[in-house]
């Protein structure tokens, strides 16, 4: 199962992911901290939808998993030769 984003604040017992139970989901509810943006609609939307909004997780305190590193590096290495 990949994690695309953890929060872990300091007080956290536990980590918040969004991960293939999320992005992957067949229900209507959505328990991650996605607030449901990522809710069943695959891997791959998840993360062009993480990368898109990369400052707000950041900002969250997220740690990103290497699928979203690898992504920003792709896109970042398509704006430059662009």
């Amino acid at each position: 199962m990949a994690t695309l984003i953890r929060l872990k604040g300091p007080n956290d017992k536990r980590a918040h992911t969004c991960d293939a139970r999320c992005y992957n989901a067949k229900g209507n509810q959505c328990h991650c901290f996605c607030h449901g943006a990522n809710h069943g609609k695959g891997l791959q939307f998840a993360i062009d939808n993480i990368v898109k909004n990369l400052p707000t997780f950041q900002a969250m305190g997220c740690t990103l998993s290497q699928a979203i590193k690898d992504a920003v590096a792709a896109l970042t290495n398509l704006n430059m030769g662009a």
